[in-house]
């Protein structure tokens, strides 16, 4: 997803009314999922946790190649790569919501 603004826009869901605009790293998130009050993005080799209230973004996992989709639930994180060596071999991580919440908590 990339974003003209460069930035998460939060909105009031009652009034539609703006409430914050927080800064993307890097300026373009092309995976971003969202739940539980925070926003979990890719910019390429790291994924970074967005509390969604107050704005503190902080890296929550990094790769040595790309990282090649995320998805966030209440659960917890879970996101995939491909290994260097290997052209149709990937890995699966899981990163549990607790640990993700504590990185902006």
């Amino acid at each position: 997803m990339l974003t003209k603004t460069k930035t998460v826009d939060v909105y009031d869901r009652g009034t539609g009314a703006l409430l914050h605009r927080w800064p993307i790293a890097g300026g373009a998130a092309p995976k971003l999922t969202a739940g539980g009050g925070i926003a979990v993005y890719v910019t390429w080799r790291s994924i970074h946790a967005l509390d969604l209230l107050t704005g503190k973004d902080a890296v929550v996992a990094t790769q040595s190649t790309a990282i090649e989709d995320a998805r966030l639930d209440g659960v917890g994180l879970l996101y995939d790569y491909n290994l260097p060596w290997a052209t149709h071999t990937g890995k699966i991580v899981f990163v549990p919501f607790a640990t993700v919440a504590g990185a902006v908590g």
